[in-house]
């Protein structure tokens, strides 16, 4: 009876070999991925399990493991973590909702540059919104839609942009931000040196010199920059912000009256 015994335990071994050996490749795969399932299944079960200890501690931590996470505001991002979890809900919303929100999608670009978030994923969504944002203009000087940048917000997100090596990845946004800012310092908005600057390393950098070139034109045509503040220039005349620029001045650089002069001399 016992030679017997082991006679069938082998045969049953052998079956269960020739059973393994059968298997394909991807039902190996199942059967690994069964195995994981109950493994996590098990270690989590005292979640499930309605146990506490004397203190609540383990019921604290599962109302804790059940809570969702809370929504991260834009300007509210300081760590990778943080920008992933925005990410992550921003991407889901629609283009034509976000391109109505100018001043979120200037936060978002923040945002990422503070932590250097490069991904092409987020840029999947927000690049056709600020382009569509850009598309329809900017604000100007005392206009407040709250659905178009303003020339300040514009220049915010280039810089955003720019810091995060994004020009080639968004260079429809590039183009599209140029534009909208050409067309609103030709209609009377104002740049001061340090912005004209920005954007001509920007673009620069960019190789895309051609695009900033209507700069020095209207530098030429609408003359230097108006006075910011009260006092005298480096050629010892009058600064007089809100007065109208001296014409001899922003042609010549020279004003016959000096200091009497009642014009503006930035």
């Amino acid at each position: 009876r016992d030679a017997r015994d082991a006679r069938d335990a082998r045969d049953a071994e052998g079956k269960t070999a020739s059973r393994s050996r059968s298997r394909s490749p991807k039902e190996h795969h199942r059967a690994a991925d069964e195995e994981k399932t109950k493994a996590r299944q098990k270690a989590y079960a005292w979640m499930d399990s309605g146990d506490e200890g004397d203190d609540g501690s383990e019921g604290e931590a599962r109302s804790r493991s059940s809570s969702p996470q809370a929504a991260v505001q834009p300007a509210d991002v300081e760590t990778l973590p943080q920008m992933l979890r925005l990410a992550e809900v921003f991407s889901r919303r629609p283009v034509q909702e976000l391109c109505e929100q100018p001043q979120e999608l200037c936060a978002v670009c923040a945002a990422a540059a503070r932590v250097k978030f490069y991904d092409p994923g987020l840029f999947e969504t927000l690049g056709p919104a600020l382009k569509k944002c850009f598309q329809m203009g900017l604000d100007g000087p005392g206009q407040a839609s709250a659905k178009r940048f303003s020339l300040l917000e514009a220049l915010d997100v280039l810089k955003a942009l720019s810091q995060l090596n994004a020009a080639k990845a968004l260079s429809t946004v590039f183009t599209a931000a140029i534009k909208a800012i050409e067309a609103e310092l030709r209609s009377g908005g104002g740049l001061d040196t340090s912005q004209r600057k920005f954007l001509r390393e920007t673009y620069s950098n960019a190789g895309r010199e051609e695009d900033v070139a209507f700069l020095s034109q209207l530098r030429a045509d609408q003359g230097p920059p108006a006075s910011t503040r009260e006092g005298l220039n480096t050629a010892g005349l009058p600064m007089r912000p809100g007065a109208r620029i001296c014409e001899s001045f922003a042609k010549n650089g020279t004003c016959r009256v000096g200091t009497a002069c009642r014009f503006d001399h930035p």
